[in-house]
């Protein structure tokens, strides 16, 4: 017994001088404290001891996954290397540092704390992310959303939170940036106005910003001039370090809204509403906006026309199509009578777009085949809920690539309701699913079902919005997202919709903001 003892322990001996291999410029090392804490062995439980999990200098083929510390001139200081990721990964979330990462062939494979570049390919291509609660797909356009908040790292995946949605993407697809080596972040900011404003990032590793319009006014908790960081869009920080340690803990305790999440009116209001403003309004919001070569000049008249007929919102579609042609001055826009980009794909965005005879024929088929039909169909596969919303929860998850193309539409909606006095904004009560929730023929909870709110999977609890029209004792009334037809729910775009298709909803699965 004792000459095993004094085998293991000259073993151990030569495990703590074989430390690492491919070191940095900067050499390192590593204690003998660290390496005990890293591999121990007990000689009175065990007679053999197994080979080292870090790599020796004569393993250099071995030694692949490599802890460090990021410095903030881009550079990393080699700690140890190891055999398997899942222990280097181990390694970097007990470090006490905050800046601690995994190199794998020199990309950063994990961290402890930073955020995900997506901008990292052709404007023509998406990343896709895989959705952590249903495994749904989604996709992102690194060119319009550059940074993601990292919260954790599989085998060659990493997870992250992007306007709203929890997934995953490929390694190969990203860079991980850790949180001292960034020059720039995302982040809203109320103005002197009040105006809540949403600085999106060019680019994390360089100090520019993309032009920022308001996007609704500020919620009282925040502070002017003021930077606060946010992933979601309903929760704020105004220090990042607590964003990261909320991010981990899967909790919004350290927010200064922890128990006030914000939504923004016009983000989550369902299509299926009207605007309060008549035609010669919209006009003359349009006509003190947009350019004198807009094919938007003077076409109120044909967005009132589809909120009459299928009740959809005719100033949100309005701002839809605003968005969407660059204030009606692109060429898909005023060549082929396509406002809203219907099938212009990021690939071939002009040659696949879709073209009409006139700018009323566009506006109708939108309204008729891709809202109706598609978008707000609960049986519809790209159904994620009837308002723009964003990554997670509304049309935004399958419509755009833009991550946070609902906020900017929603954007352009407070703008024209501002110019005209604000006579939309809370003209509804919005009340949100907090699980998928059946929508009911009657006030009875035990009556027949028409549609269950919630994605088309049925499978998750999205949050989805709708308008309450009346409060009943145990039920609240709210329009139904497609039209009723002989009392069950119809997408079909032959039908119309009128203000009769209501249902009833268990107010014990509505959170209202």
């Amino acid at each position: 017994m004792k000459k095993h003892v004094l085998i293991i322990v000259a073993i151990l001996v030569m495990m703590v001088t074989l430390v690492g291999c491919n070191r940095s410029p900067i050499q390192s090392t590593v204690t003998t404290d660290t390496t005990e804490e890293l591999v121990s062995t007990t000689t009175e439980e065990t007679e053999e001891v197994e080979a080292p999990l870090w790599c020796s200098e004569e393993e250099e083929t071995s030694c692949k996954f490599k802890v460090a510390f990021a410095n903030e001139d881009q550079s990393f200081t080699h700690l140890v290397s190891y055999k398997r990721l899942s222990l280097a990964r181990s390694h970097v979330d007990e470090l006490e540092e905050d800046n601690g990462v995994v190199l794998y062939e020199g990309k950063v494979a994990h961290m402890k704390y930073g955020l995900v570049n997506l901008h990292t390919k052709a404007f023509s291509e998406n990343t896709t992310v895989y959705v952590d609660e249903t495994q749904e797909k989604t996709y992102v356009n690194g060119s319009y959303s550059t940074d993601a908040l990292f919260l954790d790292s599989g085998t060659f995946s990493i997870k992250l939170l992007i306007s709203g949605v929890t997934g995953w993407v490929s390694l190969d697809e990203v860079e991980l940036i850790p949180y001292n080596q960034l020059k720039s972040i995302s982040h809203y900011v109320v103005t002197n106005e009040g105006e809540l404003m949403h600085k999106l990032s060019r680019d994390i590793l360089d100090t520019k910003y993309r032009h920022t319009l308001p996007i609704d006014v500020a919620p009282s908790y925040l502070e002017e001039n003021k930077e606060y960081y946010s992933f979601d869009g309903h929760y704020f920080y105004d220090d990042l370090m607590d964003l990261f340690q909320d991010a981990r803990e899967q909790t919004q305790n350290r927010a200064v809204n922890s128990q006030q999440p914000y939504y923004n009116y016009y983000q989550y209001l369902p299509f299926r509403s009207k605007t309060n403003y008549t035609a010669d309004e919209l006009n003359t919001f349009l006509s003190a906006l947009l350019p004198d070569n807009s094919i938007l000049i003077d076409s109120a008249d044909y967005f009132l026309n589809i909120q009459n007929d299928f009740y959809l919102n005719a100033a949100m579609e309005l701002a839809f199509g605003i968005h969407e042609s660059g204030l009606g001055t692109s060429k898909i826009a005023r060549d082929k009578n396509n406002i809203f980009g219907m099938n212009a794909t990021d690939s071939n965005p002009y040659g696949n777009a879709h073209a009409f005879n006139s700018l009323e024929d566009g506006i109708a088929y939108h309204a008729h085949y891709y809202l109706s039909y598609k978008y707000l169909n609960p049986d519809h596969k790209v159904y994620k809920g009837s308002n723009l919303g964003n990554k997670h929860q509304g049309m935004n998850v399958k419509y755009a690539s833009d991550a946070y193309w609902g906020e900017k539409i929603a954007g352009h909606y407070y703008r024209l309701d501002k110019f005209l006095g604000f006579k939309d904004k809370h003209a509804y009560l919005i009340g949100l699913t907090t699980e998928p929730a059946n929508i009911l023929e009657n006030q009875d909870l035990e009556s027949r079902i028409i549609y269950i709110e919630s994605n088309a999977e049925r499978n998750a609890p999205i949050y989805n919005p709708v308008i309450i029209l009346d409060t009943l004792d145990t039920t609240y009334k709210v329009n139904t997202v497609a039209p009723l037809v002989n009392g069950k729910l119809d997408a079909s775009k032959v039908f119309k919709y009128d203000e009769k298709s209501v249902g009833y909803i268990d107010q014990r699965l509505i959170y209202i903001p």
